[in-house]
């Protein structure tokens, strides 16, 4: 099988990259940046199945939250067409939260729902929450990692509502359930993550 990962270089792909290979999966091709591949036509057209991990979470310019976490999207749907292959989308719990990062997870997951309902192929689609573990970077979206970090560095924590509800899940348990996506043992289009932790940030 071969398969394709964008945002391959992300804390989410570092960690699948690892374990696709650890199960012995070895035709993986790993792409960072989708408008910055050579080949990347190529690539997507002769994949039996493509990670679509790029994502921008605080881009300097908000421009990017339309041409990373959509237009992305699309370029990649585009380029697949009606060909059988299998996409998995990382979207966000963000999303209808009405900021500019879950509008654009939004709009992202409505081209991949287009293109499933038209072409029947297989589709996945994962709003992850709060992500924490092995290489999470601190200072990004994870408020264990940040915690940790700041811990271990000596820093001060802020913490602005001990009692904000706090949704966790474990990248292992992400990367199991991605994999079961790959393997054709998912049959919902929005699979959970089993388990999801809920906590609040004081707890934690």
């Amino acid at each position: 099988m071969k398969i394709v990962i964008t945002g391959a270089d992300s804390f989410i792909g570092k960690n699948l990259i690892a374990e696709l290979l650890n199960r012995g999966y070895t035709d993986v091709t790993a792409i960072n940046d989708v408008y910055d591949t050579v080949g990347i036509e190529d690539y997507i057209i002769n994949s039996d199945f493509i990670f679509h991990l790029q994502t921008v979470y605080r881009p300097k310019d908000e421009k990017s939250f339309t041409l990373i976490n959509c237009n992305s999207t699309k370029k990649i749907i585009d380029l697949i067409g009606s060909q059988q292959k299998s996409l998995l989308l990382l979207s966000s719990t963000q999303v209808g939260n009405g900021s500019i990062y879950g509008q654009s997870k939004l709009i992202a997951e409505e081209y991949v729902n287009k293109w499933w309902k038209t072409t029947g192929n297989k589709a996945y689609i994962f709003r992850l929450a709060n992500e924490f573990g092995k290489w999470c970077p601190p200072n990004l979206n994870s408020v264990v990692a940040t915690f940790c970090h700041n811990i271990a560095n000596g820093y001060d924590i802020k913490i602005n509502n001990p009692d904000a509800l706090l949704k966790l899940q474990y990248i292992d348990d992400i990367i199991d359930v991605f994999i079961s996506a790959l393997e054709g043992d998912l049959d919902s289009i929005y699979p959970p993550i089993v388990p999801t932790y809920d906590t609040t940030v004081g707890e934690v």
